[in-house]
């Protein structure tokens, strides 16, 4: 329990610094902006239940809510909105050590906590405003409630993950695809699939549904504005790399750099400030977006997971119950997630949809670095020096910006400026409209006049 405590408050103190010194980005200034929109005042009230209609925002509106709630009790400052998305971050570290500890043991636990603490991408995603870390938590805690459910067969955890499913929903609907896991697992686990008949299950199902109707009853009310914005995402599909990417972009941005195949490119249409990374081989593109673009995962962390996946998948022993479960939750979300979202240009527009597959991800290659530990020696001593490096390697990230490229306000500014005026030659008026709402948020006075005169 102390170590567990330590590295907690360790986890803590990394994420905190970053949220208080890493510089904004655009995607987290536009949350930041209409958080700061939300009225409690009856007089002026204010509080949206879906995206907002007009821009390219059309995500549920939990993220501008913990925002707001950290605005309210710090300040009108950039740390205070990152705040509780900070916290979230520790109680996602909290229940991703609980579950492992009560099915697996406290050492396999103590080995998952250490690599989410110092994992580059956790840090990424928890310094910032945003759904990304809300994603991660509510996946984590779904499956600690659905797993508690199973073994201590009361209804109440069955009900709590339907509960945190629709509340994890108005975060980011991308939680939605732990359910179609959660009924495959029941129905391939035998001793489990009475479950099935149970009406436990249905309940459940009813109180998801409820817990997701204000954002149901939003859309509607806006001609299926979410739905109608992902369309594209959902229904082109193909073969994309947005999963590999999460947890080999550093290695295949390396390759470009080193091997001088990377340019960069300002004004692509529909992208902020892209680095293109052409990779003629494999003929594909890999886009790094310096203005929103997520951190990715350190290569090293990444290769031990894709090591510990195929691994398992090549394994013929039976396997316990929790990596039955993390093998079939990260295969279907990296399946899923690679084949929709298919553009024509090829592009990894970005790898958040992959997130959920980090939690999985970690407790398999926890497992497999139990495993080789016992069976060869060097792996003793291999295990505490690669901690120590992801320590090293956390420290330094916290204060490095999103990306290491990504572009100065003024540069923002300008480019914002820039695009509008393409997007009002073409009569795209939502697009028009989202890049002056970009400017007037982050940009200095004489660029909000530029943008004024659009209209």
């Amino acid at each position: 329990m102390p170590v567990m405590i330590v590295l907690l408050i360790t986890g803590f103190i990394i994420r905190l610094y970053a949220a208080t010194t890493v510089p904004q980005v655009s995607d987290e200034e536009v949350f930041y902006y209409f958080a700061r929109q939300i009225s409690f005042d009856i007089n002026h009230l204010h509080l949206p239940i879906g995206g907002i209609p007009g821009i390219d925002i059309t995500s549920p509106p939990l993220p501008l809510y913990v925002a707001k709630l950290g605005l309210s009790l710090f300040g009108d400052c950039i740390w205070g909105g990152r705040f509780f998305f900070v916290l979230i971050g520790i109680f996602s570290l909290f229940f991703s050590y609980k579950l492992v500890e009560e099915v697996s043991g406290r050492k396999m636990a103590l080995i998952v906590l250490y690599l989410l603490v110092f994992s580059q991408y956790h840090i990424g995603i928890s310094r910032r405003i945003g759904p990304e870390i809300l994603n991660f938590f509510f996946s984590v805690l779904s499956v600690y409630c659905f797993f508690k459910g199973l073994k201590t067969g009361l209804n109440k955890w069955v009900y709590l993950t339907g509960i945190f499913l629709g509340i994890g929903y108005l975060g980011k609907e991308l939680v939605i695809l732990l359910l179609p896991i959660f009924l495959i697992f029941l129905w391939r686990e035998q001793k489990y699939r009475f479950w099935l008949k149970c009406k436990a299950i249905y309940i459940s199902l009813a109180l998801m549904l409820f817990c997701m109707s204000s954002q149901i009853i939003w859309s509607f009310q806006n001609n299926f504005a979410n739905y109608t914005s992902e369309e594209d995402n959902i229904f082109n599909m193909g073969v994309s790399l947005r999963s590999i990417h999460l947890y080999l972009g550093e290695a295949f941005a390396w390759l470009a750099d080193t091997s001088q195949l990377s340019e960069e490119i300002r004004d692509f249409p529909d992208f902020e400030h892209e680095r293109i990374i052409v990779i003629q081989e494999w003929k594909r593109l890999f886009m790094f977006d310096g203005d929103n673009n997520l951190p990715v995962e350190h290569w090293v962390l990444g290769a031990i997971i894709f090591m510990a996946v195929l691994y398992y998948f090549l394994e013929r022993r039976n396997k316990d119950e929790l990596t039955r479960f993390s093998m079939l939750m990260f295969g279907f979300i990296f399946i899923v997630t690679t084949i929709m979202g298919y553009h024509p240009d090829d592009f990894v527009v970005d790898h958040l949809w992959a997130t959920a597959t980090l939690y999985p991800g970690v407790i398999l290659s926890s497992h497999m670095l139990i495993e080789l530990s016992r069976k060869y020696r060097f792996a003793e001593f291999a295990i505490p020096v690669m901690i120590i490096y992801f320590v090293i390697n956390s420290v330094r990230f916290a204060s490095l910006p999103e990306n290491q490229f990504a572009m100065s306000k003024m540069d923002l500014c300008e480019h914002y400026i820039e695009r509008a005026e393409i997007y009002r030659a073409e009569g795209e008026w939502d697009k028009v409209r989202d890049r002056c709402t970009r400017v007037r948020s982050l940009c200095p006075t004489e660029y909000n006049l530029l943008c004024d005169v659009f209209y």
